[in-house]
Parts: structure tokens; sequence; C-alpha cells
């Protein structure tokens, strides 16, 4: 008579085979989660600053922050205010980063060096951003940025 099934042992030996695949690929997947995450960042920053420098084209002008990062609003990049960037960037009021929730999407513009910078950075009880907690994403990614 055939014996139908799988013995205790074996049963135990596919359990720990199993448990040990997962235990080395979990780091990995979160690893890459992590790094796609960033990297969905970056995009959506070079998007805004494509946004921004087609306003510009148009005849648009950014406000000098004097080095200093600042969250950006619908009508709050341009000198003009009636300039409203959700209407060349589609679903702009739910971009949010994906890297970290509490983040928010901000800029920093020297107009004598006409050089513009977005990044993400966290935001203080008063709405402004940390400066110390603001990091790069356009033109390049800040390495720092978790």
């Amino acid at each position: 008579m055939k014996k139908k099934g799988f013995t205790l042992l074996e049963m135990i030996i596919v359990i720990s085979i199993i448990a040990l695949l997962v235990g080395i690929t979990t780091p990995q997947i979160s690893k890459a989660m992590k790094k796609s995450k960033a990297m969905a960042d970056v995009v959506t920053a070079n998007t805004i600053a494509a946004t921004i420098q087609e306003v510009v084209l148009e005849g648009g002008e950014i406000k000098d922050t004097g080095g200093i990062w600042v969250k950006i609003s619908q009508t709050g990049v341009f000198t003009d205010n009636t300039i409203d960037l959700s209407k060349y960037l589609e679903g702009f009021d739910k971009l949010k980063p994906k890297m970290n929730s509490s983040y928010v999407f901000c800029y920093k513009y020297n107009a004598a060096e006409n050089k513009l910078e977005i990044g993400a950075g966290r935001k203080d009880a008063d709405n402004n951003i940390i400066q110390t907690e603001a990091y790069n994403l356009y033109p390049s990614l800040n390495p720092a940025y978790k």
C-alpha cells in the first residue's frame, strides 16, 4: 500500500526553505520600493520644473526666494499671482512626495543666477519649510533624501 501525502519532516523542510527565501528577499524588496519612491519624486520634480519653465517661456516670472526653500503652491511661484500651475499641470493639487508623506514639494530660485531648484521638505507648525529638512530633487538628487 502506497502512502498519500507528505511526512512531517518533509513539511518542516519545505516551510523552512520558504521562510529562508522570504527572509532573504524582503529586505531587497524594501530597498527597491524605497528607491522607486525616490525616483518617482525625482520624476515629479522634473515635471514641476518643466512646467515652471513652460510658464516662464510664456512670460511668467518666478519669485526670487533668496536661497530659501518655499512650498510650491498653485499661485505662489510666480510674481503674477494669477498664474495657476494647475492649469499647466493636471492633478497639481494632489502632488505629494511619495518618499515621505509629511513632506511637500518646494522650490528655491535665485534670480541673479537664474537657478531653479525643486525639492521636497518638511513643514513646521507655521507652514514654512524647515530648511535643514529640505532635499534637492532637481536638477540633481541629494543622496541624503530618505
